[in-house]
């Protein structure tokens, strides 16, 4: 019982969702805002830095196959989907909601960004989300 006062706070914690999503000027999400819960496919020098995920497949089947895998995600929630971008929503234990959005706007490439939205350290869910993502997208499992 203790334990549950605790669960409150920390879940009111959560930030709103965010404002600054989508592809900006210099085509690149915004930087992360915290590198305990975040991972993107672009070169920050902050630590949040993840390889995207590479395909040499029609453009049309690499998004087939993200938005397939995403779907499959009883946990995930596409908010916003347009040919060359995909914003969803998925939540987590404890009612925690972290966004994730993908661009597919360079060839061979799906970039993408994962964040929590509570500045505490995510354990690496983040990271292991776009790398189950990854894998999944590689073993055609979608």
């Amino acid at each position: 019982m203790k334990l549950i006062p605790f669960l409150i706070l920390f879940i009111s914690c959560q930030k709103p969702a965010p404002t600054n999503l989508g592809i900006n000027s210099d085509q690149k999400f915004s930087p992360c805002e915290s590198t305990s819960n975040c991972v993107t496919s672009f070169e920050y020098n902050d630590g949040t830095y993840l390889a995207p995920i590479e395909s040499q497949e029609d453009p049309a089947r690499i998004y087939k196959k993200i938005v397939g895998i995403v779907e499959k995600d009883s946990t995930a929630k596409i908010i916003e989907q347009r040919p060359d971008y995909l914003y969803v929503q998925y939540s987590g234990t404890l009612g925690m909601i972290d966004d994730t959005e993908f661009w597919f706007g360079e060839s061979e490439n799906v970039h993408f960004k994962s964040q929590g939205r509570i500045d505490f350290s995510d354990l690496g869910s983040n990271k292991k989300r776009i790398e189950m993502i990854r894998f999944k997208f590689h073993q055609n499992d979608f």
